[in-house]
């Protein structure tokens, strides 16, 4: 399944040492558009968010995407800065500022962080497919 679908986005994926790989990216893609099919529902345009990402600064796209293309943050004030970056790209791209202590749980705050979590992790993916592939 995974070979099919990398051929049907345009990779091949020359035996089992891509897959891994193609996996992750695919499953970064599923939660990006299923994040932005529910934004999209509640009226947020794709734009908006693709244009939030793109102008993020370096050092923050470094970190995220970093960190999407591992196990996540390796210890608390790691995981702090990595949060606080992701919660501020999210208010940028029109999220509602987080209100309580558990802003991860706040429906639409959420669902904006879910999709540059998915995209970030497509995007660190797609980079090691096409490390792998030289």
């Amino acid at each position: 399944m995974i070979r099919r679908a990398g051929r049907i986005c345009g990779l091949d994926v020359a035996g089992d040492r891509l897959m891994p790989l193609v996996g992750a990216s695919l499953a970064g893609a599923s939660l990006e558009h299923a994040a932005a099919a529910a934004l999209v529902a509640q009226g947020v345009a794709v734009a908006r968010l693709e244009r939030a990402w793109a102008l993020t600064p370096k050092a923050e796209k470094t970190l995220i995407l970093e960190n999407a293309a591992s196990a996540g943050p390796t210890d608390r004030a790691a995981a702090k800065q990595f949060f606080s970056t992701m919660a501020s790209l999210a208010v940028r791209a029109g999220a509602p500022p987080p209100a309580g202590r558990s802003p991860m749980n706040e429906r639409p705050f959420r669902t904006y962080v879910d999709y540059f979590l998915g995209r970030a992790q497509r995007e660190a993916f797609q980079l090691k497919i096409a490390e792998a592939r030289r």
